[in-house]
């Protein structure tokens, strides 16, 4: 026996290694030597269509980003890095669209080009930011430069092939030198009092220079990474209505729910979608550079030719009291579900986080906030509402908490550490499988509170009512077992029970602030306005009470204060939970020791008398 065990090590040793190196093909072949091609590698599709037509059957062109994504917020895989090391030349715009590409670049062999198209051309600079614009592709007359640019690329790696890769580039600016004019004319529809775009995100300046039209308003800049302000969306509000703009046009590569929102308020109609940062899907015909840009002008001239204008709003309200300051920001549509998702989101939070408070979770909130990305991007996988996959996500990492807390001996933080990453780190695993539509998941992090349908707050609504009916129906037990639950068994209440009910609240509230503040900032919600309550309560009812009372109260104000400052909304919102639970604990430590100053100098007094 002691023979057979002693072999039985080497033999396993040799069996692994001979799996090991079994050859096998997981990855398709890239690179100039498996098919005699060039690999060239561009960041986007529109460069890659580029590179296409003027490389032909003697270059493979394979982009980056890929179809439907959004080159401002993209973040490559270890399977981009392998074919920027397998390239034999690399395109780029340039003009800061690819911030990530430096972390590529890296893998880029030394005898492979790295071309930036936008060397040479006469940018923009965005007002805003000071930054240079870089969708340049938006005038064809730039990627008329783009093709002779290519060309000469190509050419240097490939000499021998010099004349075809120009004669290529001499066809295809003869089709966009024919595209610039046919959308000249195809734009002549267009009455000059309409010639007013407004899109998604800035990136349609360089097709207004050249066609004639004023951006006059986006939801976002140049870039997609940041959230629009409550005092932004008003003023596009009001920009349509003054400016008579009678359609405004989403974008395929970014959420469209606030732009939806914005012309359902304005009255005005959604044309669309164009293609800005992307190319369309095969079949869609938009799949190549000149397919946008047809499909682009056809949706602009439907949108702008005529048709009903908005009625132009003459009387706008100024702010000149305290309640004009109160009152003036209700008059949009935005707003008003906005104040009303944020006061269920306080009184829910307040609410649930007392009990959280109570027992110490503050941690376990967290674990479960950042543990309903995956649901959320699986529910976008499987095309089911994102209110539902977070809210099953949730659940399962609570009773997930729950049974590893109670079967095995490992403490609850180890515990909540390893679910909240591994959680999250699955999430962020699955979005980035999802490279087209992360865009829309992302914004998941952080929230939108402006962007609220008439159905998120519905389910919002539907979901806070939940979670305070069931509180109510079980407010007995569930402060029994939350100030102790030994205590709460003796009584023959089932703590296990309790346990997951309390858990599973916990979640109902994080759910229902996710889509306003994100997953980042949720879990202030449920606690800081519990922990300040905590502060200046004695029982369990007034402590929730006045967290239900300080949660409004910061929602409300922080969603205001947003507006008037043209900031983000969800952070604000967090700022001023916290700014009340600073005030507090300063307001009572000073009150404290001055109780404790005058009892002693009483008590000095008393004795001196006496003495």
């Amino acid at each position: 026996m002691r023979g057979r065990a002693r072999l039985l090590i080497p033999v396993t040793l040799l069996g692994a290694a001979i799996i090991l190196l079994l050859p096998i093909n997981i990855s398709p072949a890239v690179g100039g030597t498996s098919t005699g091609k060039i690999t060239a590698v561009s960041t986007i599709t529109i460069v890659a269509d580029v590179v296409k037509n003027v490389g032909g059957d003697r270059v493979e062109s394979l982009s980056i980003v890929p179809l439907g994504g959004d080159p401002h917020i993209f973040q490559p895989t270890p399977n981009d890095a392998e074919l920027v090391e397998k390239a034999d030349i690399v395109f780029y715009v340039g003009l800061g669209l690819e911030h990530w590409l430096t972390r590529l670049v890296e893998n880029l062999r030394q005898d492979s080009p790295l071309v930036r198209l936008s060397d040479g051309l006469r940018f923009r600079i965005d007002e805003r930011t000071g930054e240079p614009d870089p969708h340049v592709w938006m005038d064809p007359t730039y990627v008329i430069q783009w093709a002779n640019r290519i060309a000469d690329a190509l050419s240097t790696i490939d000499p021998e092939n010099y004349e075809y890769y120009h004669a290529n580039a001499a066809r295809y600016i003869a089709e966009l030198e024919e595209l610039d004019r046919w959308i000249q004319s195809s734009l002549e529809t267009i009455p000059p009092q309409n010639r007013k775009l407004i899109t998604s995100h800035d990136a349609f300046r360089y097709f207004g220079a050249r066609y004639g039209f004023q951006i006059i308003g986006t939801v976002w800049g140049i870039t997609t990474d940041e959230e629009p302000s409550a005092a932004l969306i008003s003023n596009l509000i009001e920009m349509i209505r003054r400016e008579n703009v009678p359609t405004v046009f989403i974008e395929t590569t970014i959420n469209p729910q606030i732009l939806r929102s914005v012309a359902e308020q304005a009255g005005v109609d959604v044309g669309g979608p164009l293609y800005g940062d992307s190319l369309g899907k095969p079949g869609s015909g938009a799949d190549t550079y000149i397919g946008m840009m047809q499909a682009n002008t056809q949706a602009i001239a439907r949108g702008l030719a005529g048709g009903t204008k908005p009625i132009q709003d003459q009387t706008e309200a100024r702010a000149t009291t305290i309640l004009d300051l109160l009152i003036h920001p209700t008059r949009f549509e935005f707003m008003r579900r906005a104040l009303v998702v944020a006061l269920i989101i306080g009184i829910v939070g307040g609410v649930v986080g007392s009990y959280a408070i109570l027992r110490g979770w503050a941690l376990l909130g967290d674990a479960v906030s950042h543990s309903v990305l995956p649901g959320v991007a699986l529910a976008y996988i499987l095309r089911l509402d994102l209110f539902l996959g977070a809210l099953g996500a949730g659940l399962a990492a609570a009773i997930g908490i729950g049974v590893l807390e109670r079967k095995t001996r490992i403490k609850r933080d180890a515990i909540l550490g390893i679910i909240f990453t591994a959680a999250f780190a699955l999430g962020i695993a699955m979005i980035s499988a999802i490279r087209s539509v992360a865009v829309d998941l992302l914004h998941m992090l952080f929230g939108n509170i402006l962007a609220v349908s008439l159905y998120d707050m519905l389910m919002t609504s539907i979901a806070g009512v939940l979670a305070l009916a069931i509180i109510i129906l079980l407010y007995r037990e569930l402060m029994i077992y939350s100030f102790d639950p030994v205590l709460a068994h003796s009584f023959g209440l089932r703590a296990t029970v309790l346990h997951y009910i309390l858990m599973g609240l916990m979640t109902l509230a994080i759910v229902v602030a996710l889509r306003s503040v994100g997953v980042v900032l949720v879990v202030a919600m449920l606690i800081t306005p519990a922990a300040t309550a905590y502060l200046i309560s004695k029982r369990l009812n007034e402590m929730m009470a006045k967290a239900a009372i300080i949660g409004a109260i910061s929602a409300v104000t922080g969603l205001y204060i947003s507006y008037y400052l043209n900031i983000a909304s969800g952070a604000s919102m967090v700022l001023i939970a916290a700014i009340i639970f600073a005030a507090t604990v300063v307001y009572k430590n000073l009150i404290i020791k001055m109780l404790i100053s005058r009892e002693r100098d009483r008590a000095d007094t008393e004795n001196k008398v006496s003495g």
